[in-house]
């Protein structure tokens, strides 16, 4: 969706979901969100997104001598925030996208088990 300020400056609103296995809500849920959005305004948009990723980042700081370490903690910690939430799916390799592929079940194998190990590093249990 669209919301022009003027004839050189508009804003883009765009939101994905995924209601798998429920028939068509998906389109239904993303256009609700993005709605939500566009009756907002982008500073208080964006002034939620820096409470919330501030709030989630104070909970897991950590300083390591090693510059590369650290930096790919950071890296993993973000991913985390971004791709789970506490009422969330499971997290696994098709990330929290879930769809119907071949292996349409939850194996909890190496796969998932990778994607949690920032969980216990960084303080975010209920993840």
């Amino acid at each position: 969706m669209e919301k022009r300020e003027d004839a050189n400056h508009a804003w883009l609103y765009l939101s994905t979901a995924n209601e798998v296995p429920k028939n068509g809500e998906s389109a239904k849920t993303a256009r609700s969100f993005t709605e939500a959005a566009v009756a907002s305004s982008p500073e208080k948009l964006l002034e939620e997104h820096r409470e919330l990723w501030h709030q989630f980042y104070g909970k897991s700081f950590l300083s390591v001598p090693d510059r590369k370490l650290e930096t790919f903690f950071w890296i993993q910690l973000y991913k985390l925030g971004s791709a789970m939430a506490p009422e969330g799916p499971v997290l696994d390799c098709l990330g929290p996208w879930m769809r119907i592929t071949a292996w349409p079940w939850q194996t909890w194998d190496l796969n998932a088990l990778i994607c949690y190990w920032p969980v216990y590093a960084s303080n975010h249990l209920k993840l």
